[in-house]
C-alpha cells in the first residue's frame, strides 16, 4: 500500500513539474514581455533583461525598445545601453514616443547613453550624443549630465571639449552662460 502511495505521489509530481515547466516554456516564447515585467518587479537583473530583449527582438515595437533602454539604464548595463540607447534615439518615432512619455523622457535617454559611452570611456562619442540630443539648453539636459560626470572623474580634457562645443553654440540661454562661465573657473 505505501509502495503504491509513493508512486502516485511521484507521477504526480513528475505531472506537475512537466505542466509548470511546459507552461514556463510558453510564456518565454508566446509572451516575453511579461517574463521580463514580472522579473523586473522581482529585481532579477539578469533575466529582466534578457526577457526584455527578447519581447523587443519579438515585437521590434518602440515602446519594447525604450523599456530594454530603460531597465538596462536602472541595472547600469552600459553596453546595453550604449547598443539599443543609439537604436532608440536614431528611431524615425522616437520624437513623438518621447513627446508622449513627457518632456524629460528625451533628455533621460539621451543621458542615460551619454553616461554609458563615457562609463565605456568613448568619451567622444558621449559628447557628439549629449549635444545632438541638447536642442533646448534646459536644467537638465544630456551635456548637463556630461559635465558632472567630467566634473568627477575629474577629465579637463572631456570637459574642455564640452566648453569648446558650448563657446561655439549660437542663441545661448542663460543656463548655457552659467555652465560656460563656471567651465572657465574650473579649468583654470
Amino acid at each position: 500500500m505505501r509502495k503504491l502511495i509513493a508512486k502516485t505521489i511521484a507521477f504526480s509530481l513528475v505531472i506537475l513539474l512537466v505542466a509548470v515547466s511546459a507552461f514556463y516554456l510558453i510564456l518565454a516564447v508566446a509572451t516575453p514581455k511579461t517574463l521580463g515585467n514580472f522579473y523586473f518587479s522581482t529585481g532579477s537583473e539578469n533575466l529582466a533583461i534578457k526577457y526584455s530583449e527578447r519581447a523587443y527582438d519579438k515585437s521590434g515595437d518602440i515602446s519594447d525598445l525604450a523599456t530594454l533602454v530603460e531597465r538596462s539604464a536602472y541595472f547600469k548595463n552600459h553596453s546595453l545601453v550604449k547598443k539599443y540607447g543609439l537604436i532608440l534615439l536614431s528611431d524615425g518615432d522616437f520624437e513623438e514616443f518621447a513627446d508622449i512619455n513627457g518632456s524629460g523622457y528625451k533628455y533621460y535617454i539621451a543621458g542615460s547613453v551619454v553616461q554609458s559611452l563615457y562609463a565605456l570611456n568613448e568619451k567622444q562619442a558621449s559628447i557628439d550624443v549629449a549635444f545632438n540630443s541638447t536642442a533646448n539648453y534646459s536644467q537638465v539636459n544630456p551635456v548637463r549630465v556630461l559635465i558632472s560626470l567630467g566634473v568627477e572623474s575629474g577629465d579637463n580634457e572631456t570637459l574642455s571639449a564640452v566648453l569648446s562645443r558650448l563657446e561655439l553654440k549660437e542663441n545661448k540661454n542663460e543656463n548655457c552662460q552659467n555652465d560656460i562661465s563656471k567651465l572657465r573657473d574650473y579649468l583654470k
